[in-house]
């Protein structure tokens, strides 16, 4: 990535969601890793106007086009679907880290550092235990619900 200043660089909002640049012509928006990538094309073929990745300040024309991000990155479509799988597999993953941590360690709130040297420990022990404690909590929460 170029060398930008912040809040340029941060690839999340200030909630922690992934921050997303408009799009003229593509109402969801791209994800702003991509949007600096183009950023960065469009500077190499006319020059540098932080207006465009200063959205928040002066929100520039609302982005780039879906003509320019064809000609600045081609493919970037299938990239935006990519990333959007990409995410949602990882909020399950996340949500099956949460399930195995309550199974771990009961329901009390834990750290990550605490969910992996768990996870360690059990797997070090014995990786049946492991899958059984997890069988059983996953039989639990469908009892529950």
């Amino acid at each position: 990535m170029s060398n930008y200043k912040k809040p340029f660089t941060d690839l999340v909002d200030s909630n922690g969601k992934p921050k997303i640049a408009p799009v003229q012509g593509y109402v969801q928006g791209i994800p702003w890793s991509l949007h600096l990538e183009a950023y960065d094309a469009y500077c190499k073929k006319w020059s540098r106007q932080e207006a465009l990745i200063d959205l928040e300040g002066r929100g520039c024309r609302g982005g780039f086009s879906t003509g320019e991000l064809d000609s600045f990155i081609p493919g970037w479509r299938d990239r935006v679907s990519e990333i959007t799988a990409l995410r949602a597999a990882l909020n399950d993953a996340q949500g099956k880290l949460r399930r195995i941590t309550v199974a771990v360690t009961g329901s009390r709130s834990v750290s990550f550092d605490e969910v992996i040297h768990c996870i360690d420990h059990l797997v070090e022990i014995d990786t049946d235990l492991f899958c059984k404690a997890y069988i059983e909590q996953q039989a639990k929460t469908e009892v529950q619900a």
